[in-house]
């Protein structure tokens, strides 16, 4: 029995998330497989197994408005309870369990792949970018189960975690062999290109930029700059616009000092050989533009002195506040 005396609660949206879990590995597992509605079923398994931790702990975790909330509506399930993303972390910061920022990117990918077949009626759905991501969800449900879920679970609902993990483990196993081979397959071009980033939609590094942006892993290749340039701080920085304006930030895509269109990331995870660097406090962000493919180091460029835009102007200024400034004189 838990603290909160609703071990029965815990234990039946435990078997519930297994049951989204089981349907998301059948579809995997099909061929073809039905990817929409495995990404729906994946991350309904993810935010309720979540949910059960959170109530294993104490049934009001996992409620939205802790303070509004009482038993007897939770037991009916009349209580708006916390989507998956606030769910870890309650986990972290209320339970004391350690999310890696690696483990909060697996669900928010799925999340986000969830969304565009399920909110936005994406017919024409990639199925490898969409295979790797619900690998990253694979992923963070066995780490869950094995470490949070299944220590605690009573003998009847560890051997269902254990099916479950056992069928998860041969479908993983089959999209990891997939992704090492196909890879490899692209070693000669990923080895000629000039410029690689991660690609928000298969998380490879196999994104170009120069020559207009392509993914050589799974062809995503956006016709708009400046909605593939947001898509890509969403999905590999790990930002959100909301967010940041919250916290007084300022977001990484602005004005290309070279071509002019707001598709300039500060930031981007380039790819130098084996190692993805990204931008950290004591090293240089890179900026990357997914327009024109304009690319440098933050050393080569500098605030406008008087409009505040980027600039490669040995004169730190803009071409256009010269230009004004001249035309003034």
């Amino acid at each position: 029995m838990t603290a909160s005396g609703t071990s029965d609660i815990s234990w039946a949206v435990v078997e519930n998330g297994l049951d989204f879990l089981g349907h998301a590995v059948e579809e995997m597992a099909k061929s073809p497989a039905d990817n929409k509605y495995a990404a729906i079923h994946l991350f309904g398994a993810i935010e309720v197994l979540i949910k059960a931790r959170l109530i294993r702990e104490h049934w009001t975790l996992a409620c939205k408005n802790v303070d509004a909330a009482t038993l007897s509506g939770f037991k009916a399930g009349d209580v708006p309870t916390v989507d998956a993303m606030q769910g870890l972390k309650r986990l972290e910061s209320n339970v004391g369990i350690t999310i890696s920022k690696q483990q909060a990117q697996n669900v928010d990918a799925v999340r986000r792949l969830r969304n565009r077949v399920a909110h936005f009626a994406v017919v024409a759905i990639d199925p490898v970018a969409t295979k790797t991501e619900l690998a990253r969800g694979l992923d963070f449900v066995v780490w869950f189960l094995e470490k949070q879920i299944l220590p605690d679970a009573p003998a009847g609902e560890a051997d269902l975690i254990r099916d479950a993990l056992s069928e998860i483990a041969s479908v993983l196993g089959e999209i990891k062999a997939f992704v090492a081979e196909r890879l490899a397959t692209l070693k000669s071009e990923l080895d000629a290109s000039d410029l690689l980033l991660v690609c928000p939609r298969c998380s490879q590094a196999c994104l170009t930029v120069p020559d207009g942006t392509k993914c050589l892993f799974c062809w995503w290749s956006p016709d708009d700059p400046e909605a593939a340039a947001a898509e890509y701080v969403v999905g590999v920085l790990n930002l959100s616009s909301y967010e940041v304006i919250k916290d007084g930030g300022e977001w990484p895509v602005t004005e290309c000092p070279e071509c002019e269109v707001q598709a300039f990331v500060e930031g981007a995870a380039v790819v130098d050989g084996e190692v993805k660097r990204l931008s950290a406090p004591d090293s240089d962000p890179d900026f990357v533009c997914f327009n024109c493919g304009f690319h440098c180091s933050h050393g080569y460029i500098d605030r406008c002195s008087s409009c505040g835009m980027w600039t490669t102007s040995e004169f730190g200024m803009c071409p256009d506040c010269i230009h004004n400034l001249v035309s003034r004189d």
